[in-house]
């Protein structure tokens, strides 16, 4: 079921505002992950779910996991947990 709240129409808005012409969303896969759950916890899902699958699936790093939202380029708890309930 989706997200019951007052305040949906605004977040489904902001994060259909960071949609790429791609229909991805965001710059990375960590924002693309973040954006794709709200929109499924607000009843939507994301308007391109093939882009976002594949795009996250090669987000995957060799070790299995995926990155966070920082600067490193080692997978990290955050980011791998984010992603994967994406």
């Amino acid at each position: 079921t989706g997200l019951d709240s007052r305040a949906a129409g605004r977040f489904r808005a902001a994060f259909e505002a960071i949609e790429n012409a791609d229909g991805s969303y965001g710059a990375n896969a960590f924002e693309m992950a973040g954006a794709a759950v709200t929109l499924l916890r607000l009843g939507s899902g994301p308007s391109h779910p093939k882009v976002v699958a594949e795009k996250l699936i090669a987000a995957q790093r060799s070790d299995g996991g995926f990155r966070g939202p920082g600067p490193s380029q080692e997978s990290d708890l955050n980011g791998t947990y984010r992603i994967i309930r994406a």
